[in-house]
Parts: structure tokens; C-alpha cells; sequence
């Protein structure tokens, strides 16, 4: 006997890749060039409903750049790209089952994982002026100097006066404590064999060309880095998604061929001594638990142990995860030597340190022997939570990365009738919490929110610390399914009024739980 699923559903998601996206361009879904980016809406099947699901158009122009002119602004060209999470994907439905005020043709996209075939998910993209879409944004610019970008589940922070230098790193409750974990990410480079090695501190943002979009998916970030204004070293776009980055490093490289020309230091805050296990790929058995303590070689020189690493891995039962993936093949493609190495607390350095003054980098990719040419390195960073931190899960992530999902895209009409011989009902409403207006806010702002219907239980809609603390109470007890609005004035349950910075407010209705983030600012 077959499966027999809910009414209208041909087959449930089983896709099991929550922390990545979906890209299409436009020119895969025939018939909308040309149409507004704003009579677009993309959809996914939910507990017996279409929801709208968070989206975003970046448009592309004719160079391939998010940045320059654009050659049907506003509207859908072949190259612009339309982007969306594969957490927010759902199940198959038939063609009976269609998006209030949606036109009479649809694109239905179907993600499988290569790495277990059969694993599918579904988004749909419905056309239409004036078609319902999806309010919740994921993933925001929160301050412009020094550079901050905060998701739902992370906050990244950057080095005054450019985005080139990671200060700090903080990985909110559910996946982590809230507390910054994150020391610095610093950049050595040496452009002569004469010269000097030389930091950060002496390389400059071109702020003519630091470009930043900033959309309810994903923040695309774009800069030049340059020494003075001798040479440009790198280009580099990093994009920021609700759980992950994606960096490209487009590297003008003119060292001298021999030299140890480059070299990325990751340092962890004092904080995180002793919480952590790290993991990497070195060595006969990537998945061997390493220490603090275990690889040190104090002479900054790359560890020469088994094959160049692809993945860096922390994990904290407190702090949460992070995975970081390089690609190094572009590079060694060139004949340049790529490893990776492992020093805490090391008594000598090659340079200066910046940062806590203690550690020059508990890990780092260096890079040396390169001739003279121009490469690219691409990166994935996962930000995951802390459960298990002593298995690493850093190989399947690095499986993934190397095997991206598939998608294939298939233009559908709308049925006359559902598979029940009935015209669809209206469906049903989920829960929801909008973004609080307005925001960034000083003293007070509005939060809106869709209690589900069917709902019996408790609803709670709490504010939090980044530290993870309830620091508001805003709602708890039993409200009709529906809308609702709450006005917070910035004071905890005692009346205090609390500090500016950001904040967190929790919805949960139904089994469903839904956070967005809050700057108070004085």
C-alpha cells in the first residue's frame, strides 16, 4: 500500500540542508524578463498551507557585478538573481493548489542533494501585482562604521574604517551563548623579498569602491583592499545568509616568487580558552579531536602534515560552532605551496600582533611560493550550534560544500479544480512575527504578530539579551488566532530602562518558534 499523504501534497521535503540557499537567474523561469521585481513572490508548502517565504532580487549587471549599472533597473532581467533559504522550502503540491492573488502560471523548483539522492525540497515562484510577500528579514546592516552585520542567529563585527579585519564574532541563543568568541581575523602579507611583512593596520579600504546590498536574505558586502596607494592586493564580496558567509577573494598577487607571501590569523577571544574543541582536516584521520595544545610549532611555519587543509573546525557546548571552508585548489593549480597551520600563544612571530596580545592566531591558511599572477579563493563559513562538540561534523560540511544542491525548474498552470474535485480553500494562517517598527528605534517601537489558527495553548512573545537572558515579558497566555500588536518601550519586567544595543524578541505560538532582532539606540 502507498504513502498517503495530506490533501494536495505529491510528495513531503525530505531535503535535509537547512544552512544553505537557493540562486536562481531569472532568465531560468520563462516569461517574467521584464516583469517588476516586486510582482514576484516565492512560496513553499507548510502543515497544509502556502506561506510566503523570504526572497530577494539582486540584480546583475552586464559585467556580472552586484554593483554596477544594471541593464533593466527595477525590473527582471536574464543575469539578475533571485535568492531564498532552503530552510524556508516545503513540500510538492499539486497544481490545484495555488497563492491568493497569484497569476495563472507558477514555477515550481526542485532542490535535491546530490550526496543523497532522492532528498528533495520545493519552492514555488508565483507572479502577480500585488501578490502577498513574505515581511521578515534575516539578515541586516546594523551599523555602517565600524561595519556590523547581524542575522537572526549571529552578529559579525568589523574593523573600523573598513570591513577587512573580523573583531568579533557572537552566535546568538539557541545555537550559542551570545557571548563574542571572536578576537580577530587579521591579513599578513609581504609584497617584496626586502620588505617587511605588513598588517592590516597598513592596508586601506578604497571607500570610493566598498559597495554593500543590503536585502531580507542576504547582505552582499564588496571591497577593495590596497597598500596605500601602491597596489590593490585583493578584491574581495562577502555575503552574508541567516547562517552561513560565502567570501571571495579575488587576489592581485605581485610578491616575488619564493617568499612566504600571505597569510589569514584566526585568534579567539580569552573567553573561549579552554571551552573549545578544534577539529581540521590535517593528517591521516581528519576526524581526530585536537586541542589548544596538540599542534603547536611556535616558528611560524606552515605545518607540514599530510595534505593542505579544506576545514577548520570549533565547537563549544556553550559558545556554539563555526566551520570554516577554504578552497585551496585555484592556488595550487599555480604552483604555489598552500598548507595549514596551528599555533597558540607562540613567543615569536614573524610580525606584530593586533588583537588580545596574547595569541597571533590559533589558525590560519598560509600561502607562499606563488608566482606572480592574479587567483581566486572561495570560503564558506557555517555558523551552527554547540550540541556534541566533541564529534566533529566539519567532513560533512565539506562534503557539501563540494557537491552543491541541484535544482531543476518546471513552468506549471493552475488546475480548475483541487485533487478533491473542490476550488481550494483559503489557507490556513501560520505564525508570524514582523519586524519591529520602527527599527532601529528610541524609546519605543511596535511589534506585529499572526497567532496560527487552531491555536489552543500559550503564546509567549519574550525580548532577550545577547547574553540569552528574558529581559521582557511582552506577552504570555492564551490570545485568539489572528493579528496582534504589542508596543515595547525599552524597560525590562522592573521598569529599567535598558542600554542601547541589540535585542532579540522571541514568538512562540503553536509549536512554532520565530526570533527577529532589535537595535535600541540613545
Amino acid at each position: 500500500m502507498g504513502m498517503v499523504h495530506a490533501q494536495g501534497v505529491l510528495e513531503p521535503a525530505t531535503l535535509d540542508r537547512p544552512e544553505e540557499f537557493l540562486e536562481l537567474e531569472a532568465g531560468e523561469l520563462a516569461g517574467v524578463l521584464g516583469q517588476p521585481n516586486d510582482q514576484l513572490a516565492v512560496y513553499a508548502w507548510h502543515d497544509g498551507a502556502f506561506v510566503a517565504i523570504p526572497y530577494q532580487v539582486d540584480e546583475v549587471g552586464p559585467s556580472g557585478g552586484y554593483f554596477g549599472e544594471d541593464e533593466d533597473p527595477g525590473n527582471l532581467d536574464a543575469n539578475d538573481q533571485i535568492v531564498c533559504s532552503l530552510e524556508d522550502a516545503g513540500d510538492r503540491v499539486d497544481c490545484a493548489v495555488w497563492a491568493a492573488g497569484a497569476d495563472t502560471t507558477r514555477f515550481e523548483i526542485e532542490v535535491e542533494d546530490p550526496l543523497n539522492p532522492g532528498a528533495k525540497a520545493w519552492v514555488y515562484l508565483f507572479t502577480g501585482e500585488g501578490i502577498p510577500q513574505s515581511a521578515v528579514d534575516y539578515v541586516s546592516v546594523t551599523n555602517d562604521n565600524p561595519f556590523q552585520v547581524t542575522a537572526d542567529r549571529y552578529q559579525e563585527g568589523f574593523l573600523l574604517d573598513g570591513p577587512a579585519t573580523q573583531t568579533d564574532m557572537v552566535i546568538f541563543p539557541e545555537l550559542g551563548s551570545g557571548s563574542d568568541f571572536m578576537d580577530r581575523l587579521k591579513l599578513r602579507t609581504k609584497l617584496f623579498a626586502l620588505g617587511g611583512w605588513d598588517t592590516e593596520e597598513d592596508s586601506a579600504i578604497d571607500e570610493a569602491r566598498h559597495f554593500v546590498k543590503d536585502g531580507p536574505v542576504r547582505v552582499i558586502n564588496s571591497f577593495w583592499i590596497s597598500l596605500g596607494d601602491l597596489v590593490d592586493l585583493s578584491h574581495v564580496t562577502v555575503t552574508f545568509y541567516r547562517q552561513m558567509t560565502t567570501v571571495d577573494n579575488s587576489v592581485n598577487q605581485v610578491l616575488i616568487t619564493g617568499v612566504k607571501g600571505m597569510v589569514w590569523l584566526e585568534d579567539m577571544a580569552p573567553i573561549a580558552d579552554g571551552s573549545f574543541y578544534y577539529h581540521d582536516n590535517r593528517g591521516s584521520d581528519p576526524e581526530a579531536d585536537a586541542t589548544f595544545t596538540d599542534l603547536v610549532d611556535g616558528d611560524g611555519a606552515a605545518a607540514q602534515i599530510g595534505d593542505p587543509a579544506f576545514f577548520y573546525e570549533w565547537a563549544s557546548a556553550t559558545h556554539g560552532r563555526t566551520i570554516f571552508i577554504q578552497d585551496t585548489q585555484p592556488v595550487m593549480d599555480t604552483g604555489a605551496s598552500v598548507n595549514s597551520y596551528y599555533c597558540d600563544n607562540c613567543p615569536t612571530a614573524p610580525w606584530s600582533d593586533t588583537g588580545d596580545m596574547e595569541k597571533w592566531g590559533e589558525f590560519g591558511t598560509w600561502m607562499k611560493n606563488i608566482p606572480l599572477s592574479h587567483f581566486d579563493l572561495e570560503a564558506w563559513n557555517f555558523r551552527l550550534s554547540g550540541a556534541n562538540p566533541e564529534v566533529s561534523v566539519g567532513g560533512e560540511y565539506v562534503r557539501r560544500y563540494f557537491h552543491r544542491v541541484t535544482r531543476s525548474v518546471t513552468t506549471q498552470n493552475q488546475c480548475p479544480v483541487s485533487i478533491a474535485g473542490d476550488t481550494p480553500g483559503a489557507p490556513a494562517r501560520r505564525a508570524r512575527l514582523e519586524q519591529n517598527v520602527p527599527n532601529p528605534f528610541n524609546p519605543r517601537t511596535e511589534i506585529a504578530f499572526v497567532v496560527p489558527d487552531g491555536n489552543t495553548g500559550q503564546t509567549l512573545l519574550r525580548v532577550f539579551d545577547l547574553q540569552g537572558r528574558v529581559v521582557r515579558t511582552l506577552v504570555a497566555g492564551t490570545l485568539a488566532p489572528g493579528e496582534h500588536r504589542v508596543t515595547w518601550d525599552g524597560t525590562d519586567d522592573s521598569g529599567a530602562v535598558l542600554p542601547s544595543g541589540i535585542y532579540l524578541d522571541r514568538l512562540e505560538s503553536n509549536g512554532q518558534v520565530l526570533t527577529n532582532r532589535m537595535l535600541l539606540v540613545k
